[in-house]
């Protein structure tokens, strides 16, 4: 099974109870996240998708474990902790600090 389509029935369930997701992320899924361009993109494209999926009301996204987290992950973690003056969004990102952890870092 190829990674975008790993990708896309892992986010199946997802996809079906947002709809958006689809056309928000989907067309996403085909690319490479290493690259910086792409990357922002995502990282835009969930940001929008949390916008509109919480409809103007206020939202929090728990993440727990952060130090668990990829580079990739804490970079979004990151992206949207910074993002939520101006959308109503709101992060609570709990773990353990560690000396490696880059986690800490981007936040």
């Amino acid at each position: 099974m190829s990674a975008s389509a790993h990708s896309t029935s892992t986010l199946q369930p997802y996809i079906e109870a947002f709809p958006g997701l689809a056309s928000t992320i989907g067309p996403l899924l085909e690319t490479r996240l290493d690259d910086p361009t792409n990357r922002a993109r995502c990282w835009i494209a969930v940001l929008e998708f949390l916008a509109a999926t919480s409809d103007g009301r206020t939202l929090c996204i728990v993440v727990d474990d952060a130090q668990w987290l990829d580079p990739v992950s804490a970079g979004l973690t990151a992206f949207l902790a910074r993002a939520n003056l101006a959308t109503g969004l709101h992060m609570v990102v709990t773990g353990r600090p560690t000396k490696d952890s880059f986690v800490w870092n981007s936040l």
